[in-house]
């Protein structure tokens, strides 16, 4: 498990995107395993450690999504 040091301003889906290449769903998972985020709305203070886990991104991929032009 990694973890991120935020500056003022960070934004977590720029963070997940910058680590893991992707925001789709791994934000999301980084929320629930970060729930202390919550407290902070969108732009994060700066000196919060995130804890960015290994994820199985091909399994992130495969699951069953809903479009909204479904």
């Amino acid at each position: 498990m990694n973890t991120y040091r935020t500056a003022d301003g960070d934004v977590l889906d720029r963070i997940c995107y910058n680590h893991y290449g992707q925001t789709a769903d791994v934000t999301e998972r980084v929320l629930k395993h970060n729930k202390q985020l919550l407290a902070y709305g969108t732009h994060l203070p700066a000196g919060l450690i995130i804890e960015l886990p290994v994820y199985d991104l091909q399994e992130t991929q495969s699951e069953e999504s809903i479009n909204l032009w479904d």
